[in-house]
Parts: structure tokens; sequence; C-alpha cells
């Protein structure tokens, strides 16, 4: 069990339990193919999303390369890219990114350049708080069951806005959830309003 098998023969390993078979897994090279033979869906799902390999089947095998519109790889050792159908065009194609830069922006591009004076530096800090206010933050998310609908952008932006039942709060000078509170299945729902950049 050092090398691929490209043979008529079927190792078997005995293991404890189904941990110890994911460890087993895990600490080799990443396979081309998993396949999983149970009954139990969830026991299926675990180990599923415990290992990684190019492609699973559960309670058959090759199946999963059959229909022309899956996917068919492996990942790290086993392979890369995709085959079959557009997967096939996407995997020897590259996207490639253009971009054009205007002549008449050189005098303002040219301040990102050294030598750092002191009104360089004052201008490229000018120039990061314009981008920040540019970009806004992604709204809060909505959970199941939740009408959560952002309303026209305050004059002020709070530091910390109010918990809401079923919102996961998230203030517009950071991305990061800053308050979350389980939905109340008696309580009527509720919206909050996004801080943000005035138009």
């Amino acid at each position: 069990m050092q090398e691929e098998i490209f043979g008529p023969i079927l190792p078997f390993i005995t293991v404890n339990n189904e941990q110890e078979a994911v460890q087993f897994i895990n600490a080799r090279p990443k396979p081309l193919a998993l396949y999983v033979f149970t009954s139990n869906k969830s026991l299926a799902q675990r180990i599923i999303d415990s290992t990684s390999s190019g492609s699973t089947c559960v309670n058959d095998v090759i199946f999963q390369i059959a229909p022309p519109s899956l996917p068919f790889g492996g990942v790290g050792e086993s392979g890369l890219g995709n085959y079959h159908g557009k997967y096939s065009f996407e995997t020897f194609s590259h996207s490639r990114s253009v971009v054009y830069n205007p002549t008449w922006t050189d005098p303002i591009l040219s301040q990102r350049n050294p030598p750092y004076t002191a009104s360089k530096l004052s201008n490229l800090d000018k120039l990061s708080k314009v981008h920040r206010k540019w970009f806004s933050i992604p709204r809060p998310w909505r959970l199941p069951g939740r009408r959560c609908k952002p309303g026209p952008a305050p004059k002020s932006c709070p530091a910390a806005p109010p918990p809401l039942n079923g919102c996961v709060v998230r203030s517009w000078a950071s991305p990061e959830p800053v308050a979350e509170n389980p939905p109340d299945p008696g309580s009527a729902p509720e919206a909050w309003t996004e801080p943000g950049p005035q138009s």
C-alpha cells in the first residue's frame, strides 16, 4: 500500500472505527477516487466531509465517471484539473485579466512611487480614506425565516449597532459580525438600517 495499484488486486486494511479509516486515508496522498459502502447516509457524509479526493462514489464504483455533465479529475498528487464537457475546456483555458490605464493618470499614480515625502504620504492617506468610503461593506446576512431589509443610510455611522432579532449585525466600519441574536418565534421580523456612504 505504498503506491497506486494498476491491476486485479484489492487489498483489505482492517480498522476499528470510521475515525481510524479517515486517519488512514488522510495520512496518504489524496486519491483519485474515494468509494464508500454503507447504508448509513450520515456516516457516508461524515467520511466525505472529513477526506479529500478527486471524486467520490457511494455504494458503487466507477459510476461517478460516467455522467458527461459531472467533472472528473484528481486533486494534489492524483492530478490537476477536470475533464468532461465544459470542464475540459475550462481546464485547458486561461482567463486573462487586462487593465487599461490612461496616461492622464500618471501624475496621480506617481504619488505611489518612492521617494516617499511627507506630501506623498499625506496624499496616499487621503486616497485610502476615499477608497474606504467608495466600497461598502456587505450587508447583514439574512437568517432563515427572518427578513432583514436595509433602509436608507443614516447620516452618522454607529460604532456598534444594537442587536436585532434574527439578524447577524455588521457595522459599516468592520465586516466582522459584532452581535447575533437567535430568532424569537413569537416576535415580528425587524429590519436594521445599514450605515454607509452618502450618495
